[in-house]
């Protein structure tokens, strides 16, 4: 009797790891239609053609409307082929927008004090900071920890006043990002304008 138990159970821990190996084969490919279909990210609105300047270079893109996100305004985001633009509405009221993973910014309101971003980078004792360009309504620098050995981050903030709302575009803190993503971000954040009629 006890021998037949034992029979039994080998053989049916066999059954379940030969359903479990054939579940692990199968399920991929079950799996890949509906991945290949692409990410869960909306597609945006877009208006008539405007022009972006790139460190000099010309890039064209549509003014994408993002009132359906909760705010009144446009924004050019440069196209790349093949890859999707998600917006997203936070829980703060801005706006997140991301187009791979080299493009990643959020638009808020807020105070607008680039003095006030200054000077906390004047008491962070972890960070140093170089700042590479800035006017009195943005500020693009780097920032890195000397001797760590780890990639230096780049980052931007661009302050914009529309009647009494005081907007700030910068890129996302989720993510490090080149020199170069920065500059193509920003280039996008000083096309940001109030729609017409707003």
């Amino acid at each position: 009797m006890i021998y037949h138990f034992q029979q039994f159970y080998i053989f049916e821990s066999h059954l379940i790891k030969g359903i479990m190996k054939r579940l692990l084969y199968i399920l991929p490919i079950a799996l890949l239609p509906i991945l290949s279909c692409g990410g869960s990210g909306e597609e945006t609105n877009t208006d008539s053609d405007v022009v972006v300047e790139e460190d000099g270079e010309v890039a064209t893109g549509s003014a994408t409307d993002l009132s359906e996100y909760g705010m009144d305004y446009t924004i050019v985001i440069p196209e790349k082929a093949g890859v999707q633009t998600e917006i997203t509405a936070n829980d703060w009221g801005g706006i997140e927008i991301k187009r791979g993973e080299g493009f990643m910014m959020s638009i808020a309101y807020g105070e607008g004090d680039i003095d006030l971003v200054k000077f906390d980078m004047e008491d962070d004792l972890v960070y140093k900071y170089d700042i590479l360009d800035e006017s009195e309504n943005h500020l693009v620098y780097k920032r890195e920890i000397e001797g760590s050995g780890m990639q230096a981050e780049f980052h931007f903030i661009y302050v914009l006043s529309f009647d009494d709302d005081v907007i700030e575009v910068q890129n996302s803190k989720d993510a490090t990002f080149s020199e170069e993503a920065i500059k193509k971000m920003f280039s996008s954040a000083k096309s940001l304008t109030m729609k017409t009629g707003a």
